[in-house]
């Protein structure tokens, strides 16, 4: 099952994100990825910060 939400920032600062999320038949979270971008005005000009992730599961067995 894949979902994927996505928003819209607004107000003091503004922006969108976007995330998407994998799951297996029973539920168990196997992939998750995010992208943000969020713009905030400052006396200098626009700030913008940006974050891009994911991790993934890649094996049931605990490592150790």
């Amino acid at each position: 099952l894949h979902l994927r939400g996505e928003r819209t920032l607004s107000g003091g600062q503004d922006g969108e994100e976007a995330t998407d999320v994998w799951f297996r038949f029973d539920g168990l979270l196997v992939r998750y990825e995010r992208e943000i971008e969020v713009r905030t005005d400052s006396p200098v000009g626009t700030i913008t910060y940006t974050e891009s992730g994911h991790f993934e599961l890649t094996d049931l067995r605990p490592q150790t």
